[in-house]
């Protein structure tokens, strides 16, 4: 198990990280959670935002993933015009009904 104040420092990382790199770009859409990063940049434009992240920090490195179809449980359809979300399922997993008996936390 790691440390308990781990979740904060990253937290805290992160947004000392977005405030530093990410906020000079003005990028259409941003936004993270934990350590996933999803952002929406104009169309044949360079990476620049890359290589910048990862000159950050030595220890921190980011990937990138183009046109993915699923980000954490969200699905995405690109059109020309049209770009459209709804909830992605895991192949083979069974959907859990929002008033079951779950953990909340």
């Amino acid at each position: 198990m790691g440390n308990p104040l781990s979740p904060t420092l990253a937290n805290i990382f992160m947004c000392k990280l977005e405030e530093d790199i990410v906020t000079p770009h003005n990028l259409p859409f941003y936004d993270w959670y934990a350590d996933d990063c999803f952002t929406k940049r104009k169309t044949n434009t360079p990476d620049s935002l890359l290589e910048k992240l990862n000159s950050y920090n030595p220890n921190i490195k980011f990937t990138v993933e183009e046109h993915p179809d699923h980000f954490l449980d969200t699905s995405f359809n690109r059109q020309e015009v049209n770009f459209t979300t709804r909830v992605y399922q895991k192949p083979g997993k069974l959907q859990v009904h929002c008033k079951s008996a779950i953990p909340e936390r």
